[in-house]
């Protein structure tokens, strides 16, 4: 038995196996998948909101469409989407890649600003946060 084993991993054939395996390493690396600069997430503001528990109906009628229908007029929109939940929703605003969003995140403040005095009472105030964008950081 020994006289295989050491006829079989002879010093010879084990460089011979790991250079094998080494060019086969090397064929493979163009496949590797490595991203030094990740694409730019688009840029996104997203608004939370709550008020009285209600069902889902009474806060997509009483809150999430009046705020979406203002935040719709916003330039340079790509997307608009929001979810009501029980006494809470969330509006998603998608922008263009090349928007500013801090003059974005401005404009909304405004616009929510002079819709939530017009809001049912007990309404928390839209809180409003931002991704993605040039500098990709959260900001509330």
């Amino acid at each position: 038995m020994q006289g295989f084993y050491s006829g079989f991993f002879s010093p010879f054939r084990t460089v011979i196996f790991f250079l094998a395996l080494t060019a086969v390493g090397f064929a493979l690396v163009p496949q590797l998948s490595v991203d030094f600069k990740p694409p730019r997430q688009e840029p996104q503001l997203q608004i939370t909101f709550s008020g009285r528990k209600s069902s889902p109906e009474v806060i997509e009628r009483t809150l999430t469409s009046p705020l979406e229908n203002a935040l719709s007029q916003v330039s340079g929109l790509k997307r608009v989407s929001s979810r009501t939940g029980e006494s809470s929703g969330s509006i998603t605003l998608e922008f263009e890649k090349e928007a500013d969003i801090n003059f974005k995140k401005f404009e909304v403040s405004g616009l929510i600003r002079n819709i939530y005095p017009k809001l049912p009472e007990g309404v928390s105030y839209p809180i409003v946060e931002q991704f993605g964008g040039a500098d990709d950081e959260r900001d509330v």
